[in-house]
């Protein structure tokens, strides 16, 4: 059993060698800390691009983050 984790957010990602890496040779890969932390966290839930997908769904932007992720296969683990 085998995985890898990287700080893993929607506004840069940062991980993408990472994460072919691990596909390739089958390890999972861990996204935490999906929102940043401090400022950028805030920061980053109130993109305007964000809050409108949000608004359009009737969700928080939070959970767009979350499920945009779990959507490309990446478990998200918050870092609290």
């Amino acid at each position: 059993i085998s995985s890898e984790k990287c700080t893993y957010g929607s506004v840069k990602e940062t991980c993408g060698e990472l994460i072919e890496f691990c596909k390739q040779h089958s390890i999972v890969f861990n996204g935490y800390s999906p929102f940043g932390s401090g400022r950028r966290a805030k920061d980053m839930l109130e993109e305007p691009k964000l809050v409108e997908i949000a608004k359009r769904h009737n969700v928080s932007s939070a959970q767009v983050v979350l499920n945009w992720q779990w959507s490309l296969g990446i478990p998200v683990i918050r870092k609290p």
